[in-house]
């Protein structure tokens, strides 16, 4: 009797449900480039979601990619190689875009000030770093052309001399050459019109296939970690350097902090916001370049969620009349709470959108004084207003040419 009165107790003592476990795989250490997922689990978002979250930093050139398609993680953090991927076949699915515009940039010794200029030195950088090979290839500088050097992830390798250039992070490396007062040239691909998206969360269509709600549970958990990280920069860089990595000092996250909000443009973007045109940006260029064959679909790279069936014993509850009642009164409630809200939102709506027209009036007339080819865009490449001398490049007047794809032009 008293052995069964154990093993209740037992029982009693576990769980409703017990928690799901995932893992996530970092594409770098542990530091504040993925401040959002520790956020996520020190704040219990994880948890609340259902899910007993692993976070796997990498080690060496492990590649997200492959960790993820071969089963050994769940999601992870990956950036325009996820396009390369899918055109080349691989079943990745994007979830989130955390960084609109991608932080990676070549750093080299003082002198070398050209992308051809590293003909003939070395470099190291990571494989499955496309981006920076597409760089090179737009810059005209052939792989044979200069000694490439297996990445160690150490910036002294650069300041002593061992190597001429690095692929690095501008939220990163940067910040240790300037403390070493070391003297550097930095350079962007988005210099050469390579301006596409960085650190990006995945998984694989195996993994959504099997558990959508999953899936969904962990994305939502994961953006609400990155709005709180990224409000709380301090905070978490404290939890990092207290449960995660020493390895940076508190001042070099808070460095990366503020790099990444200028990088994730958090003021103006929603958080983990994908633009489709955006994405066929970046193939059609691999495309360009000779990096993937014209014509190449990515159908399936963006994750369209659909809505999930509901279990049988959902039905069977709304079939009964008390709970029918109650859902139905608090419908009511919170209806009129977010007519009340939204009200307030239309008008607050109303008073911008007459800013921002007066603003573009503005720049409109600025655009016009300016006695060569001007314009302005937005985030996704839409001309919001140009001036007649750039109308007349592409062949039209102002008017035909607003609202076109700079892109498509």
């Amino acid at each position: 009797m008293r052995a069964l009165l154990i093993a209740l107790g037992l029982l009693l003592a576990l769980p409703a449900s017990a928690l799901e476990q995932v893992t996530l795989q970092l594409k770098w250490k542990h530091q504040f480039q993925f401040a959002g997922f520790y956020a996520a689990q020190e704040k219990g978002y994880y948890r609340d979601a259902g899910l007993d979250v692993r976070i796997n930093e990498a080690h060496g050139n492990e590649n997200p990619i492959e960790t993820v398609l071969s089963g050994h993680a769940d999601f992870g953090i990956g950036a325009s190689e996820l396009v390369l991927a899918r055109g080349q076949g691989k079943p990745v699915v994007a979830l989130a875009t955390l960084i609109q515009h991608s932080p990676l940039t070549l750093l080299a010794r003082h002198g070398i000030d050209t992308v051809q200029s590293l003909a003939g030195k070395r470099v190291m950088l990571v494989p499955h770093e496309i981006e920076m090979y597409a760089y090179f290839k737009r810059e005209g500088l052939h792989p044979n052309a200069f000694e490439a050097i297996s990445p160690s992830f150490d910036a002294r390798d650069l300041i002593e001399g061992r190597v001429d250039a690095i692929s690095g992070y501008s939220t990163d490396e940067p910040f240790e050459l300037r403390n070493a007062g070391f003297r550097f040239t930095q350079m962007s691909p988005r210099a050469a019109g390579i301006d596409f998206y960085g650190d990006t969360l995945f998984t694989s269509e195996a993994q959504i296939g099997r558990h959508a709600r999953r899936v969904a549970a962990f994305r939502d958990a994961s953006l609400a970690g990155w709005h709180y990280a990224m409000a709380h920069p301090e905070e978490i860089a404290d939890l990092i350097r207290a449960k995660y990595s020493q390895r940076n000092s508190r001042a070099h996250l808070l460095f990366e902090a503020e790099e990444l909000r200028r990088l994730m443009q958090t003021d103006l973007v929603a958080i983990g916001h994908m633009y489709p045109g955006r994405w066929q940006h970046i193939a059609d260029t691999y495309v360009e370049l000779g990096m993937l064959p014209a014509g190449v679909s990515i159908d399936g790279l963006i994750w369209n969620p659909a809505p999930a069936r509901l279990p049988d014993w959902v039905w069977l509850a709304f079939a009964a009349g008390a709970l029918f009642l109650f859902l139905a009164g608090t419908a009511v409630w919170h209806y009129m709470r977010m007519a009340g809200r939204l009200g307030r939102e239309i008008a607050e709506r109303r008073i911008a959108d007459q800013e921002l027209q007066a603003t573009r009036r503005n720049i409109a007339a600025l655009l016009d004084a300016t006695q060569s080819f001007a314009a302005l865009l937005d985030l996704n490449g839409d001309i919001l207003s140009i001036n007649t001398h750039g109308a007349a490049r592409f062949g039209g007047t102002c008017d035909e040419i607003v609202g076109r794809n700079i892109y498509e032009l």
